[in-house]
């Protein structure tokens, strides 16, 4: 199919109506001649006055999803604190080693291109996830509805839900290994459980692109109720679920690419956000996969870590309340390879978007052009221990947060079935258009 021919009306499993916004026009007063210096002075002074107001109160109201609570004094949204075992990037090498026939050859950072996205076939993957889209589905979906469930760290339902996943990883051809570990917290000793999941046929190559999806499982714990967490990180989960299926159903060999998938234990904090009470799944994962080489790629004589194997890491968040939105708030790189991967990342996801939304397939679009301004700043996240490694990030977060975010409405009556959707079809594509998948 010819992506840039527009097709209008096209039946999609998405549907939304837009909204339209209108403009105002000022007036201006004329003065008596003696006192006009002084009136336009004192006109001027007054509306650099209301403007200054209303820009602290708009950042004031936007910047702290956490105003809704009484001591929140770390959030996700609060990343000023130096972080531990900062390594300023050395820790990634760009040009890891591998060994092939006795000679040493260099893996090369992938960096992916916006053009990437016209080789994609909209219309078959549009017809493919028509078909998968009750999956999804809030009330009854085979991938969500088992997730919308309270799920803290060490309840039954954690455990259940931990199996869940595993279940359909291992269905979709994944093989699956966990990262257990027990960890002293706030609140005292727990046990966490990390699920990664890794494509089986990497091919006698092994050293193509690896994209790696990420979410965390875990639900918070609240006082005042059981949080189910439905976009934190219920629908995330799902559609990275999704996207294996699809990968599953259409049987392509991946190699010499590699798709893991990251579900991350103890995202949430036990009582107040800070560097030490948050991310204790990604935290241990990332130092232990610093560590250990590429077990998939041991065995055919290639020296690599795991971290060094990442090319991109694609961590979903806060995805599934309607009308979000979303900035290219990547981390800032020092490093200009990792800083183009991210940028072609985003501005690649952005373009499938637009795509999806010309040619109908798509009713809106969520995300913000490449280069708005985020009046949001940096978030915390379960990327920030692989950041701090080096290792390119796309972080797909809404911002500002949903309204519902960790209070008890952050559940399936909460959700808007076209958002989920939405990113159900866009994460697919994306997928595919990463790893250059033509179907």
């Amino acid at each position: 199919m010819n992506k840039s021919k527009k097709i209008k009306n096209r039946k999609t499993p998405i549907s939304n109506n837009a909204k339209k916004s209108q403009s105002d026009t000022d007036t201006d007063t004329a003065t008596k001649p003696g006192t006009t210096a002084f009136k336009m002075f004192k006109s001027q002074t007054s509306i650099y006055s209301i403007g200054f107001l209303l820009l602290c109160l708009f950042f004031f109201i936007n910047s702290g999803s956490s105003i809704k609570f009484t001591k929140p004094l770390k959030t996700k949204l609060d990343y000023n604190y130096p972080p531990e075992n900062m390594t300023n990037g050395s820790s990634k090498n760009l040009s890891a080693l591998f060994f092939e026939n006795g000679t040493q050859v260099p893996k090369v950072m992938y960096v992916p291109q916006v053009s990437q996205a016209d080789k994609l076939d909209y219309q078959a993957i549009n017809i493919i996830t028509g078909r998968d889209i009750k999956d999804v589905d809030i009330k009854s979906g085979s991938l969500l509805s088992p997730l919308l469930v309270a799920r803290p760290v060490g309840s039954e339902a954690h455990s259940k839900v931990n199996s869940f996943l595993s279940s359909k990883l291992k269905e979709y051809g994944m093989e699956v290994t966990y990262d257990n570990f027990t960890e002293s917290t706030v609140v005292g000793k727990k046990e966490f459980s990390n699920i990664i999941a890794t494509s089986k046929n990497l091919g006698s190559a092994g050293i193509g692109k690896r994209l790696v999806l990420c979410a965390h499982y875990d639900s918070k714990i609240l006082k005042t109720g059981d949080f189910v967490g439905a976009t934190d990180s219920s629908v995330p989960v799902a559609i990275i679920l999704s996207a294996v299926q699809m990968l599953s159903e259409i049987g392509v060999d991946l190699s010499p690419n590699s798709v893991q998938v990251l579900f991350f234990d103890g995202e949430e904090a036990f009582k107040d956000w800070t560097s030490k009470d948050s991310l204790y799944g990604s935290r241990h994962l990332a130092s232990k996969m610093d560590s250990l080489k590429d077990p998939s790629l041991s065995s055919l004589g290639y020296n690599i870590t795991q971290l060094e194997m990442i090319d991109l890491f694609l961590l979903l968040d806060l995805i599934g309340a309607s009308n979000p939105s979303f900035y290219n708030i990547n981390p800032a790189s020092s490093n200009p390879t990792t800083s183009s991967i991210q940028d072609n990342s985003y501005s690649l996801l952005a373009k499938i978007e637009a795509d999806l939304y010309d040619l109908g397939f798509l009713k809106k679009k969520f995300l913000n052009p490449f280069n708005s301004f985020s009046p949001f700043g940096k978030i915390d996240d379960d990327h920030r221990p692989f950041a701090e490694r080096n290792v390119p990030i796309l972080h797909i977060i809404s911002t500002p947060f949903p309204k519902v975010w960790h209070t008890l409405d952050d559940n399936a009556e909460n959700l808007d079935q076209y958002t989920v959707n939405h990113f159900t079809l866009l994460i697919r594509a994306f997928v595919l258009a990463f790893l250059d998948i033509h179907i």
